[in-house]
Formats: structure tokens, sequence, C-alpha cells
């Protein structure tokens, strides 16, 4: 029903387990390391088509909206490739060509097996451990959960841009910037689609945040928001402390469940169904 797409901050960030709990929805966390625009649209494509998604929470930061194509070569290049002249580049060539063994040699890896468990116990356990530092000290300490009281919720308000929070008048940056451009691309996978989407910036550390969150971005927001309706919370702006941080940019375990369950209480509204004609006219 939820699915989060970012780059490695949304992988420390969100607890998919805390958010499930605190929300009553299936949720995955679909973000992965490395991630760039090519990879982001595509991924989104195939997860507006599936029939029983209605929300996708996007991450709104630079990693996740980084420029760049995956580069991969065509098979045309491939073919007009000239063979090695050196002999030991031809040897190696060789033996790339004909012994699968070497020719496959990532899949033999240990982690390739390990793989294969994961997928395995995806239902009972979370298979985003494995992409993060600090595995065993998180199997052996795992983080306790947060109760989010009211003062903490008031202290870690993000800020949030809607459409109808917004004037009439659009917001003019000076110049252009590649985050609206990316912004509007990945939006308009979902824009035909009944599937709701929100931004949001995950938080930083102090020292990161004027880089995360400044008039120039939020004004992006705005116009991305005014095209298609999307709702942005920015919680870069706040600066974490150092126990929720591993590092400067991406959440620790603590951290991580702290901000699921911060992010589960600030977009409750944004879950509720809204009723049909139908149900409209009986209650009426």
């Amino acid at each position: 029903e939820v699915l989060f797409i970012g780059s490695s901050r949304f992988l420390d960030a969100i607890d998919r387990d805390t958010f499930s709990e605190k929300t009553g929805l299936k949720t995955i966390n679909g973000s992965t390391t490395g991630l760039n625009l090519e990879r982001l649209k595509y991924f989104a494509k195939i997860a507006a088509e599936n029939e029983g998604l209605t929300h996708v929470i996007l991450e709104a930061s630079s990693p996740a909206l980084s420029n760049g194509e995956l580069d991969l070569p065509t098979e045309e290049e491939f073919e007009s490739k000239e063979p090695p002249k050196d002999v030991e580049e031809h040897f190696q060539q060789f033996f790339v060509e004909h012994v699968n063994t070497l020719k496959y040699r990532k899949a033999l890896r240990p982690k390739a097996f390990l793989k294969l468990g994961l997928l395995y116990t995806a239902d009972t356990f979370d298979p985003d451990i494995w992409n993060r530092k600090g595995i065993a000290r998180a199997l052996f300490t795992p983080p306790e959960p947060v109760d989010v009281t009211d003062e903490l919720l008031a202290e870690f308000q993000p800020n949030v841009i809607r459409q109808e929070l917004i004037g009439p008048e659009p917001a003019r940056p000076r110049k252009t910037n590649y985050l609206f451009d990316h912004l509007s691309e990945v939006s308009e996978v979902f824009a035909d689609s009944d599937v709701k989407v929100i931004w949001v910036a995950p938080p930083v550390a102090e020292k990161e945040t004027e880089k995360n969150s400044h008039p120039q971005l939020t004004q992006f927001y705005e116009r991305t928001a005014r095209k298609y309706g999307s709702s942005f919370y920015d919680y870069a702006g706040i600066g974490f402390d150092e126990k929720f941080l591993r590092d400067s940019t991406h959440l620790s375990a603590d951290g991580r469940i702290f901000f699921s369950s911060l992010l589960a209480v600030h977009l409750a509204d944004e879950f509720e169904s809204e009723p049909d004609d139908e149900e409209e006219d009986d209650a009426l």
C-alpha cells in the first residue's frame, strides 16, 4: 500500500515494520544506495502499475535526485568493439566469452548466496538490514521503540508544503535548477494514476541543514506541489541530534525507529481515505 523510494538516506531513515505498525498499512522500503534519476523513474513506472499501491513516498534530497544516465553500452557498441591487440588481453577476453565460471564469477560470491536466504525470509525479517552499516550491532542490540509524545512532535515539526497552502502566485526562482526538472519527471510518472505522491526530505545533522533546506529548494517544492498536487514534508531544516545519526546525513538504528514513528504520525492525514460519490450520497 505504501512504497518508499529514495537513496541510502531513506534506506537508513525508514523502518518499514515501525511505519506499518503505526499506520496500519502494508509498507515496503524500496530505497537503494547509489540511486540516479533514470533508475528512479524506471522503478516508479513499475510501481505505478501495482494495483494495491495507494501511496508513494519519494525522497526529496540531492542524492535521490542527482542527474546521471545508466550509461549501459548498446548491442551495436558491443559488436563494433575492436578485438584486443595485446596477447594477455586476448586470452582474458577468450576466457570471459567461453568459461562460464569466469563470466558469472560475481554470482559465486558469498554475498550472492546470502541474498537467496533474504528472499525466503523477507516476510518475517527486514532484508534492508544487510545493506546498512553496523549489522552485527543491530542484530544483537536492536533499538527500542520510541514513544512519540506531544513534546517530541512539537520539537520536530517539518516544513509542510501542500497545494492548498501555497499562494496563488507561482514562485519564480532566479534561475532554473535540475532539482525541479527531476521532481517533475518523477511526479509525471504518477500523474495519470490514483497513487498519491508524497515527498519527504529526510533529517540531517545541524551542520548540514543549510545545504539541504533553504528558500530556493522550497520554491522548487512549491512549483511541483502546484503542478501535481503533491505534498512535501521537509525535515532537512530541523537538525537532528547526534544520538539519532550514524553520520551527518544518515540516521542510526535508534534514529530510524524514531523518525519512522514521527513520520507515521505526521502523515496520518495523508492516509485518510476520501469517501467516493456513492458513500457521500448515502451519508446525505
